[in-house]
């Protein structure tokens, strides 16, 4: 809007009198002010704390808590579909696994991660996937920590 203001008072200048030059400072002190305006306005969204960014590429959620605490559910039942495999066996996620979703509207990238532990029944792959899923639990935007429920108790 701003530019083309400016391009038809350059257009018509040529074709005015002094009378139009009033009226040429009135468009140039308008359009100046809606430029003024508009850098507030991105220096506004570029200072947001990255609000901008987490609209574009998600906001970041991790799943964590202890093995078989029923991460891996939760994002097939999220996703519905098979992202991740569960099984009854502790360890089964070893990798962050990711699914982009859209939760009421929100872009979302939902991640299911290796199960907590420490312990002499701990491979070195298995303390790999912990090491990756405390990193993708500092890097996130929400942590949910999933605890099983169970009878036992």
């Amino acid at each position: 809007k701003a530019l083309s203001h400016c391009e038809a008072v350059i257009d018509f200048s040529a074709d005015s009198d002094n009378t139009d030059l009033q009226d040429s400072a009135e468009i140039y002190g308008g359009v100046l002010g809606d430029v003024v305006a508009l850098r507030e306005e991105m220096e506004g969204h570029l200072n947001d704390g990255c609000r901008g960014e987490l609209i574009s590429d998600g906001v970041k959620v991790c799943l964590t808590g202890l093995p078989n605490a029923g991460k891996s559910s939760i994002l097939n039942a999220l996703s519905m579909r098979d992202v991740s495999i569960v099984s009854s066996t502790p360890g089964t996620t070893r990798d962050v696994v990711s699914a982009r979703l859209d939760l009421g509207g929100i872009l979302c990238v939902v991640s299911d991660t290796a199960g907590l532990r420490e312990g002499d029944e701990v491979g070195d792959v298995e303390e790999e996937g912990v090491r990756r899923a405390m990193k993708e639990r500092e890097s996130a935007d929400v942590v949910v920590e999933v605890v099983a429920l169970d009878n036992s108790g």
